[in-house]
């Protein structure tokens, strides 16, 4: 995985945790700055040690983001196990097997096109786009 995606999902686990950059970095001892060059792939995937301590923030398993990053490869895990691992993670982000695109613009989770956070009035006016052309 490389920097830049591995980024975008701890992106979206801070997201979802409602935590901001600089209650992030209050809570493992980084600084916002540092932490927004990571979720944007300018620093490169963090070291475990910073990855524990994110995932601790975060309150997730740290294996998570250590398999993410490419610290634990397929030899430590039985094919099983890294397909439930997978789907566990998956499920974290709230990437089920299937999207229900009306539910996802209709909700109060925050949602973004591509790093771009969209209103509720932006998220309004492309329900009415895709009524108008899915009938």
């Amino acid at each position: 995985m490389d920097p830049k995606e591995f980024g975008a999902i701890l992106k979206k686990l801070r997201n979802n945790k409602g935590l901001t950059l600089t209650e992030l970095g209050n809570k493992i001892g980084y600084s916002n700055p540092y932490l927004s060059q990571i979720e944007t792939g300018k620093k490169g995937i963090p070291q475990p040690e910073l990855l524990h301590k994110i995932a601790s923030a975060l309150e997730i398993d740290h294996t998570y983001l250590m398999f993410l990053a490419g610290y634990l490869y397929d030899t430590e895990f039985t094919k099983e196990k890294e397909a439930k691992l997978e789907e566990d993670f998956h499920n974290l982000l709230g990437l089920g097997a299937e999207y229900n695109l009306y539910d996802i613009l209709t909700s109060s989770k925050d949602t973004f096109y591509k790093d771009k956070l969209l209103t509720k009035e932006e998220k309004q006016k492309l329900l009415t786009i895709i009524e108008t052309v899915l009938g």
